[in-house]
């Protein structure tokens, strides 16, 4: 079903991530760990990015919506600058609906390109990432 049934699903506070390998936020590209499993709580992620948009389960998101509009936004967080596209079905961006009206706590942002604030040259980009609502300090459309 994929990673966005895991993160919306509100019957359970963690996930767990198999073949999991760690890096430093400072040295991405340094694996310094390998784990067969790793558990975490679902509240203490900013940021997820995925270079693929291969399963994990992005439609089971959309909308029933006839017209979807892709705004491009940015997002921040206390570690992240976001910039990417979000798609909408109600034609125009409403900033309110996706920080307070949303089932999921996790936004799905599309083409995504994120840097961490203290460590401007290590950016973070893809297909399709999930932002944590709940940690968003500030969302605009980036015109």
């Amino acid at each position: 079903m994929g990673i966005v049934s895991v993160l919306t699903d509100l019957t359970r506070s963690t996930m767990m991530i198999e073949d999991a390998y760690i890096s430093l936020i400072a040295q991405p590209s340094t694996i310094i760990s390998h784990r067969a499993s790793v558990h975490l709580p679902k509240t203490s992620l900013d940021l997820m990015v995925f270079g693929k948009n291969d399963n994990i389960g992005l439609e089971s998101l959309r909308s029933n919506a006839t017209r979807i509009t892709r705004h491009k936004v940015f997002i921040a967080t206390n570690t992240f600058e976001v910039h990417g596209q979000l798609d909408t079905g109600a034609g125009k961006f409403d900033p309110e609906l996706y920080l307070t009206n949303m089932v999921s706590v996790f936004i799905p942002i599309l083409n995504v390109s994120a840097n961490a604030y203290h460590l401007a040259k290590a950016v973070y980009s893809g297909e399709v990432s999930f932002v944590n609502r709940t940690h968003i300090n500030l969302i605009a459309a980036d015109e």
